[in-house]
């Protein structure tokens, strides 16, 4: 961690490593690291999230945003997963995004919304 951050409201920073330490060590652009924000999010509505996660990928997709590194990515992307227990489909996802893999990033949250829906009987927020 790069320093204390005094946490407000809530007990939902509990892990080393966060999205902001991610976002900072890989030299994120804005509209992605939204996108990763939302694909980590776990707070019941998967399904808000992820659509939320959709329309900054389109707009950077958009923007002509550029990909950070690949060697960056595979340590930087691991190690948030890692400290924060998201799910390998969340790391993969998030994977795709930094990389500037909109195309693919876009298939994968579709699936992934079409999953939840016949999952939950046709409520995606659970």
């Amino acid at each position: 961690m790069k320093g204390y951050v005094k946490q407000v409201g809530g007990e939902h920073y509990q892990a080393e490593y966060q999205h902001w330490d991610m976002v900072i060590d890989c030299g994120l652009h804005y509209l992605p690291a939204c996108a990763t924000k939302y694909v980590q999010r776990d707070k019941g509505d998967i399904a808000g999230d992820l659509g939320k996660a959709l329309s900054y990928i389109e707009k950077a997709k958009g923007a002509e945003v550029r990909p950070i590194g690949e060697d960056v990515a595979n340590v930087v992307i691991a190690k948030w997963g890692i400290s924060t227990g998201m799910n390998l489909w969340q790391v993969a996802l998030c994977y795709a995004i930094v990389q500037g893999q909109w195309d693919e990033a876009t298939e994968f949250i579709e699936l992934r919304l079409v999953e939840l829906e016949h999952a939950a009987g046709n409520n995606p927020d659970r």
